[in-house]
């Protein structure tokens, strides 16, 4: 594999000069795209061997139990997204609170433009951090194959797009060494998305209220996190407080202005806010079916799609078919 890291390491920027790795302490670590990219990929298959068996040994047992069915009905091999939901808690929720613990003690988690302090070829990376890059790089290389086998849904372009656009963040800013506003991105993303996963794990367990409590907490947390926290410390830190930095204290514009992978940068983590700006919307009027119509729905499911399993569920007139295709939803009566 020496011939492959020796490729992947061409694509790394001349940040690291040699008088610049002489002022670091001994031992100390800075990225390199050899090692981060292919142990990525051996992962994210990894983790999709992880979440099959998963399915099959604990996750469809366990819906059984609460009267999940692990398809929609027997006409359709749609598979419910239950067995996403649960998969998605186990590893946000588990990430969510590594990152907390990594990031808590570090300058950089509350004041964000100690992300730029020294950079970009003073900073080093803990083996907290590169296991935090690593494990999120993984998971969203494994999701852009699931996608494309889970239940289908109307924001599928708009996942795959931030799928994408998370997996370049994150690789560029491990190829500039820009690993602290990275892990400030990644911490402010990965909360909001566990409690998600468990309103809709409640809502197919039939626990209707937990479900709406759950549902009440993920918007406020998506508030405070996407739309305040995200454009405040990442947005206002990579376009306002580098500039101001760089020009006080180095580095060189060609690090922070006129480099087309920091301009890239920059448009990505826009691209992310215009997401969260969409999505947002669609809480919106997820909330408002709930007080109007007294239910619970994920707007971004494929209507199509319903349309034909409410066929399929009128059939077998079984009450465990009003959960489907991603929906978070609550059917008080079956047409």
């Amino acid at each position: 594999m020496d011939w492959v890291n020796g490729m992947i390491n061409r694509l790394q920027p001349d940040l690291f000069r040699s008088e610049d790795l002489q002022l670091l302490p001994p031992h100390e670590y800075v990225p390199k795209l050899s090692d981060i990219v292919l142990p990525s990929i051996f992962l994210a298959v990894l983790f999709i061997i992880i979440r099959h068996l998963l399915d099959g040994i604990l996750i469809k047992p366990i819906g059984a139990y609460f009267g999940v069915n692990d398809t929609v009905s027997k006409e359709t091999v749609t598979p419910i997204p239950s067995l996403e939901a649960v998969w998605q808690f186990i590893f946000y929720f588990i990430m969510s609170w590594y990152g907390i613990y990594v990031l808590w003690d570090k300058p950089w988690f509350t004041q964000s433009v100690q992300c730029w302090t020294g950079w970009p070829s003073q900073q080093t990376v803990s083996d907290g951090i590169y296991w935090y890059y690593l494990l999120e790089l993984a998971f969203y290389i494994s999701s852009i194959v699931t996608i494309c086998t889970d239940h289908k849904r109307k924001d599928f372009v708009e996942m795959s797009v931030h799928h994408i656009v998370t997996i370049l963040l994150i690789g560029l800013s491990w190829n500039y060494n820009a690993v602290r506003i990275g892990t400030l991105v990644i911490c402010i993303h990965d909360p909001v998305d566990y409690l998600l996963a468990f309103a809709k794990m409640s809502n197919y367990c039939k626990y209707i209220k937990v479900s709406d409590l759950c549902f009440v907490l993920f918007a406020v947390v998506w508030i405070a996190t996407r739309l305040i926290t995200y454009p405040y410390m990442v947005l206002y830190s990579a376009t306002i407080e580098l500039p101001e930095y760089a020009n006080n204290n180095g580095p060189h514009e060609q690090y922070y202005g006129s480099s087309f992978a920091m301009q890239l940068l920059k448009v990505m983590l826009g691209v992310l806010q215009i997401l969260h700006i969409f999505w947002s919307i669609m809480i919106i009027r997820t909330a408002a079916k709930k007080f109007t119509e007294g239910q619970l729905q994920d707007v971004r499911s494929d209507s199509d799609n319903s349309e034909k399993e409410d066929v399929s569920s009128n059939k077998h007139c079984t009450e465990n078919s009003s959960h489907m295709n991603g929906h978070i939803r609550r059917v008080k009566t079956i047409s």
